[in-house]
């Protein structure tokens, strides 16, 4: 199941990839930016994975949860 968030200031990451049959979950966060910038941007976007707690509400229900910052121009 694909699940995707539209900017809505809820606190939710941008997408979200749902394997409930093998207990698995994919958080993505997106940042557009500049090219030269790309780097620190997908940086960013794993720490704000992590310091909002995108995956908190996953924890119980999944067995491994992946993230992955994506930047883009």
């Amino acid at each position: 199941m694909v699940k995707t968030n539209p900017e809505t200031g809820e606190g939710r990451s941008d997408i979200v990839l749902e394997d409930s049959d093998n207990s698995r979950i994919v958080i993505f966060e997106l940042k557009r930016t500049k090219k030269e910038e790309m780097r620190a941007s997908c940086e960013q976007a794993l720490k704000q994975i992590e310091e909002v707690g995108y995956m908190n509400e996953f924890i119980d229900d999944y067995d491994e949860i992946i993230c992955y910052g994506i930047s883009f121009y």
